[in-house]
């Protein structure tokens, strides 16, 4: 089975800042320390040792500021397009070599592209472009 990818606790705290909803029915959520998927009123998974509990009503609360809702990098992606018109490509730098590069090609709103180069996998190249976003465009 194929695991989605989410973009790290960092890039999570900066969606936090700009606006990215922080409840969810099923989402994962992230701490320093840790990370927890929640389904409706329930964790799936948990790391050991977590101190944080979920609350029915689909509704998190937290003892900690420091945490934020752990997005998938295709929902940060989608989000970033819907609310703001950013559009992200990735891009292989070239398809015949063995070890592939990735570059990203960012569409702001404005009409304006940013590229940002290289990257070892098309998953570090989307978290780099939706940390790009928040940090130099939004």
């Amino acid at each position: 089975m194929i695991k989605e990818d989410h973009v790290s606790f960092e890039t999570a705290k900066l969606l936090k800042e700009k606006g990215f909803p922080q409840q969810r029915m099923e989402f994962a959520v992230a701490t320093r320390d840790c990370s927890f998927i929640v389904n409706g009123n329930q964790r799936v998974k948990e790391c050991a040792g977590t101190k944080f509990p979920y609350y029915p009503y689909s509704k998190l609360f937290l003892y900690e500021e420091d945490w934020a809702v752990l997005p998938t990098l295709q929902m940060a992606m989608k989000w970033l397009r819907k609310i703001y018109g950013i559009d992200i490509v990735i891009e292989i730098s070239d398809p015949s070599v063995k070890d592939r590069k990735y570059y990203c090609v960012i569409w702001d709103g404005n009409n304006n592209s940013h590229i940002l180069d290289l990257f070892n996998s098309n998953e570090e190249a989307c978290e780099a472009a939706i940390k790009y976003c928040l940090e130099k465009i939004i």
